[in-house]
């Protein structure tokens, strides 16, 4: 049994985890004499120096063969208009959530961006930092980076002036498109538009270069 972004341990057996967008706290139970569990290491205590535990340092794996699934998948869709890649932690974070998602493995980070550029996406969906925020990040092509964040969980109150948009409300986002254009609109919760873009289809040569 995997036991996700621990935040509380109650005993060898018991946890505490978020749910619903951080608005509801689960305690989990495990019997299994090996369990999995992932923390949020802002939920504990740095620890003291002079404890009696080593310190490895652990070497990346390197490329486990996930850009050449990425690519396969990607190349599959030869005949779409638009495409748009969606994961969770985005790899280009300028809010709170900096140095703490795929920007922490940089190697990593370049070995997908890369891929998606190449695989010709023009926009990421990602979520992690909580409020719609969006940037265009440009490399050899560019890719529009969207964070919609604003599901239920608390907003961030500090601004993050380096996204090309950053808006710490909950809100929507909604997606059109036709064989020309793409367009992503954010809404509040009233309705209201607080953010627009389109992105124009990029043809099969473009793609190809």
């Amino acid at each position: 049994m995997q036991i996700s972004e621990v935040i509380a341990v109650e005993s060898a057996n018991t946890f505490q985890r978020p749910i619903y967008a951080g608005n509801a706290i689960q305690t989990v139970q495990s019997s299994d004499k090996v369990k999995v569990v992932t923390v949020r290491t802002a939920s504990f205590a740095a620890t003291g120096e002079g404890g009696s535990a080593s310190v490895e340092a652990v070497k990346s794996a390197g490329d486990p063969g996930l850009s050449k699934y990425l690519s396969s998948a990607i190349a599959g869709s030869d005949r779409a208009e638009h495409r748009i890649a969606v994961y969770h932690e985005p790899a280009f974070p300028l809010g709170l959530h900096r140095g703490h998602a795929l920007d922490a493995l940089p190697d990593e980070r370049d070995r997908l961006w890369t891929t998606l550029e190449a695989g010709g996406v023009g926009m990421v969906l990602n979520g992690h930092e909580h409020a719609y925020a969006r940037i265009e990040i440009r490399r050899s092509t560019a890719i529009q980076q969207v964070v919609t964040g604003g599901a239920g969980g608390d907003l961030y109150g500090s601004p993050c002036p380096d996204y090309d948009v950053f808006l710490p409300e909950h809100h929507i986002v909604v997606l059109d498109a036709d064989d020309r254009r793409l367009v992503l609109r954010a809404l509040d919760l009233s309705g209201r538009v607080i953010d627009e873009i389109e992105i124009e289809a990029k043809s099969a040569t473009e793609v190809a270069t």
